[in-house]
């Protein structure tokens, strides 16, 4: 289990493996069984809202995966008026936009229109055939609906309604339509009607003077589901006037959306309150409410997996927070410029959001899985890193090998074998020379950039190495289980100028914060140690919440968490302090390593027992998002 994730950078070097956000890199990743790689000043800056790929060592699987999540959106073309309404078809397949005096229809990834229908369409709805239902309405208040094909390739039928259309909901077999119309009187009167798919009326409502503000069909009970305030939402037996629930906004509410999940549980926006409100299929409370990250919401929406979308447009939001199933705070917080204004999500995750007469596409923004690696060259991998031009090396302790794969490559472009022997850790200085920690022959050797052959071998004060970690000046740290000790070794040199041994025993994770204070786990002790730089004895041992820690990582803040084996947690503490300030425990099973994104807004987890990832945010100590991997994930490392 190695080490990690340091956050800053001095004198153009990042202070211990990997890329350090105080510089504008990217955050430190710890590595179980392995180190991270230290980034060269060339690799700096990564946007905060870039995504993040990440690298996962799978031991029992003989597998590495990668993982990867994107921020970039892709604007659409002739989306140019202010939207009215985006929505995505049943397969994801195809995006309907709404605008002033047309409906235009793409079909994602692709940023053209495949068609345009020149129709005063004012709402257009799905059903589970990717039938698109579409309601237009002309300046004289004459209404339609008209029935297409997925993606409108063909038009199915077309019936008339009574007058002016405005919100349109279908159920999923297309058999009840709901729309609401408005006659214009005295006042401007609206009245909500069902249809049969032939265009037959089944139910007619009066609302008055009062504008009905969002239609949907509970999937489970087929029951349609009318907010006709902006406070109260009743839902009806469909094709019916029977009332089958009531449910009251608390207090001042202002309902700005509603949406089913796939569970019949039912999300209401509430603008006024800044707030998501979620209620069970039955009920009139909610059972919770969602406020965190969430400013004057304009929208919401559902993924297939549960996972909720919300749009944001009020400074400080002026952004898309996503929150995965039954959570209340976001793992993604997406921002969008110019703010957004109405928003689409499809089954798969897929993100339409309109700003300021723009669509902007966004792909599915959950890592997701990008290339397995095997192919029969790796074998009980232990260790991952990335150089700076994103090359990925794998420490493979069965062949005796580290196999080097370049970007999107899942065949390596080189094996160095070369004197490795049982290799444990790895890490890259700032000229990308790479350093091998073996177990088994209780060396390190270096490699220049490219080389598969040895520039020079490690041996004194070396016995069965577990990790590696530098300091701002390049100096090189060795953690020797074999012995309970550190070494450390000047830049190019393979005589240590220091060995650390006061409170340390069987040393499995090494850690060096922005002040270049080292951090000892001692697994079999149930501790870690702080040495401050030059110390040859320690100044803070932390043990409470310790049992078998095998990865460290800090935060921005130099907030130092441990991965601790021995008890299935993640223990946090302030710089320099033995004081246990939070304890994960949920979710995690064997933990073997951590990592932080590159905005260093989520911490990672690699759960060996549980075979997963699980996301943390800050301050909570419940994971936003599990994601299953191979089989005893071991290591992580985050591309820079």
């Amino acid at each position: 289990m190695k080490s990690v994730d340091f956050s800053r950078c001095a004198f153009g070097i990042c202070a211990a493996m990997v890329l350090l956000s105080g510089c504008g890199q990217s955050p430190p990743t710890v590595g179980a069984e392995g180190a991270a790689a230290m980034m060269p000043e060339t690799a700096r800056a990564a946007s905060t809202d870039a995504g993040s790929t990440f690298a996962v060592a799978n031991a029992l699987d003989n597998t590495v995966t990668e993982y990867a999540s994107s921020r970039a959106g892709t604007a659409l073309s002739d989306a140019r008026d202010a939207v009215h309404q985006l929505l995505f078809d049943k397969s994801g397949s195809y995006l309907y936009v709404v605008a002033p005096g047309e409906l235009l229809v793409y079909a994602p990834p692709q940023s053209s229109p495949l068609r345009g229908l020149g129709n005063h369409a004012v709402g257009v709805a799905g059903d589970g055939s990717g039938s698109g239902y579409v309601a237009d309405s002309d300046r004289f208040g004459v209404g339609n609906v008209s029935v297409y094909s997925a993606g409108a390739q063909a038009l199915l039928r077309t019936f008339p309604t009574c007058c002016g259309s405005d919100l349109i909901a279908v159920n999923a077999s297309g058999s009840v339509i709901a729309l609401t119309h408005y006659r214009e009187e005295r006042c401007r009167r609206y009245s909500l009607i069902e249809y049969d798919a032939s265009g037959k009326e089944l139910v007619s409502f009066d609302f008055g003077c009062s504008r009905p503000v969002a239609l949907a069909f509970d999937p489970l009970t087929g029951d349609l589901y009318v907010a006709d305030t902006p406070n109260r939402i009743a839902g009806f037996k469909p094709g019916t006037d029977t009332e089958v629930r009531r449910i009251i906004l608390p207090g001042d509410a202002y309902l700005s959306g509603m949406a089913f999940d796939g569970n019949g549980d039912l999300f209401v926006a509430d603008s006024r309150n800044s707030a998501v409100l979620v209620y069970a299929p039955t009920g009139e409370n909610p059972i919770r409410t969602i406020r965190a990250g969430i400013n004057r919401p304009t929208g919401l929406g559902l993924s297939a997996d549960g996972a909720l979308y919300v749009a944001n447009p009020t400074f400080p939001g002026d952004s898309v927070t996503v929150y995965s199933p039954a959570q209340t705070s976001p793992w993604i917080d997406l921002k969008t410029d110019p703010p957004p204004a109405k928003m689409a999500v499809s089954e798969s995750g897929v993100l339409a959001v309109s700003s300021s007469r723009r669509v902007t596409l966004y792909p599915t923004l959950h890592p997701r899985l990008t290339r397995t690696l095997s192919m029969g060259f790796v074998s009980d991998p232990d260790a991952v890193a990335f150089d700076s031009a994103k090359n990925l090396y794998v420490a493979n302790q069965r062949s005796n090998s580290v196999t080097v794969y370049l970007p999107n490559a899942e065949i390596p472009a080189r094996t160095i074998t070369d004197l490795i022997r049982g290799p444990a850790a790895l890490a890259l200085d700032k000229s990308d020379t790479l350093y091998v920690a073996n177990r088994t022959s209780s060396t390190v050797t270096v490699y220049a950039y490219g080389a598969t052959k040895p520039a020079r071998r490690i041996l004194r004060g070396i016995y069965a190495p577990s990790a590696l970690a530098f300091d701002a000046g390049g100096n090189l740290y060795v953690a020797n289980s074999g012995n309970s000790t550190i070494t450390v070794y000047a830049p190019g040199e393979t005589v240590p100028f220091k060995r650390l041994t006061d409170g340390i025993k069987d040393p499995e994770a090494l850690a060096i914060d922005s002040a270049d204070n080292l951090y000892v786990a001692n697994k079999t002790a149930n501790t870690v140690v702080v040495f401050e730089p030059n110390a040859t004895h320690f100044q803070v041992r932390i043990s409470r919440g310790i049992a078998a820690p095998d990865a460290l990582a800090f935060d921005p803040s130099d907030n130092l968490y441990v991965a601790n084996y021995g008890n299935d947690s993640v223990t946090e503490y302030p710089p320099e302090s033995p004081k246990l300030t939070r304890t994960l425990a949920r979710g995690i099973s064997g933990p073997r390593a951590l990592a932080f994104d590159h905005a260093m807004r989520l911490m990672i987890v690699a759960n060996k027992r549980a075979n997963s990832l699980t996301f943390y945010a800050a301050s909570d100590t419940s994971p936003v998002y599990s994601l299953e991997t191979g089989h005893s994930p071991a290591a992580i490392a985050m591309k820079p």
